[in-house]
């Protein structure tokens, strides 16, 4: 019997086994407004630091950095809204906390120009087209009733990342 047979009965009990042996963490996929040659573009990105494995109480849990944060706002808007064609004002982690969003490029000729997000695992987007590499940017929408959290990153920073490709992530993209 090898190791990987037991894990499932090791979970049940947490304390005879290193977090690190409960499961493998998985690398983190965020879709990304970004930019190439002056022009925003969608891309999904892949963050290269790992989620690290917490515990809370008996409980273990993949937790990601997204680095440093200099402004945090929550914010609410109502269905219907659009903000219309604008750069990133700075690099900012967008998460959905409830309703969804639709982000498209000044083209919209693509569903690769496109992402939508909502609360859960595609609820998190780096808006990282300032004007300073797009000019133009992107334009967002609100589908319906929509908090999200907005969280500029320390000096601009963009977290250190592999493009998979040019597109929003999706389906496999996000396990």
């Amino acid at each position: 019997m090898n190791f990987a047979t037991l894990l499932p009965f090791l979970a049940a009990f947490p304390s005879m086994v290193p977090a690190a042996a409960l499961s493998p963490p998985n690398l983190f996929n965020i879709s990304v407004a970004t930019a190439e040659y002056g022009k925003s573009i969608i891309q999904c990105w892949q963050l290269t630091t790992p989620p690290s494995l917490a515990t809370i109480g008996s409980g273990s849990f993949e937790s990601q950095s997204l680095g440093k944060a200099q402004a945090v706002s929550i914010n609410f808007f109502p269905a219907g809204l659009s903000f219309g064609l604008h750069p990133a004002p700075v690099v900012q982690w967008v998460v959905v906390l409830s309703g969804s969003t639709k982000v498209y490029l000044q083209n919209q000729t693509d569903e690769a120009d496109t992402v939508f997000t909502s609360a859960g695992k595609n609820g998190v987007l780096l808006a990282a087209d300032t004007a300073d590499i797009s000019p133009l940017g992107h334009v967002t929408e609100t589908v319906e009733e929509t908090v999200m959290l907005f969280m500029s990153t320390a000096n601009g920073t963009v977290p250190e990342h592999t493009v998979l490709h040019n597109k929003a992530c999706a389906g496999e993209d996000l396990v």
